[in-house]
């Protein structure tokens, strides 16, 4: 690097400036984290104060959609790849996602048969 710099004084600046992000795989990996947090934010707040709403709607509605936000997003990063970078975001998001998706669908049809069992 120094010896680029020596030679051209302009290498230093193009070294310098930043690449361009890929947004979308960035945001669709932060969200399933946004996600998690607002559930388990919800969980707790519910289990010392109390919600002015049941906690499932909350649960049920919002973040399922940051969840599928940050998987559309990932999918849809997916060919700015060789553009852009960040391919270890995208793909990540998109396991995450994909993953978290899968586990609160499991917890919900849990969460049913285990009711409709203790129903008298």
């Amino acid at each position: 690097m120094t010896e680029a710099v020596g030679k051209d004084p302009g290498a230093r600046m193009r070294f310098l400036r930043y690449r361009k992000t890929n947004n979308r795989a960035v945001l669709g990996f932060i969200l399933p984290f946004l996600a998690m947090g607002m559930a388990s934010v919800l969980v707790l707040w519910d289990r010392t104060h109390g919600l002015p709403v049941p906690v499932w709607v909350p649960l049920l509605i919002l973040v399922p959609l940051l969840l599928v936000a940050g998987l559309l997003l990932s999918i849809k990063s997916i060919p700015l790849i060789q553009e852009l970078g960040d391919k270890d975001y995208a793909y990540s998001g998109l396991v995450l996602n994909a993953f978290l998706i899968l586990f609160l669908i499991v917890s919900i049809l849990y969460y049913i048969l285990r009711v409709a069992d203790h129903r008298p």
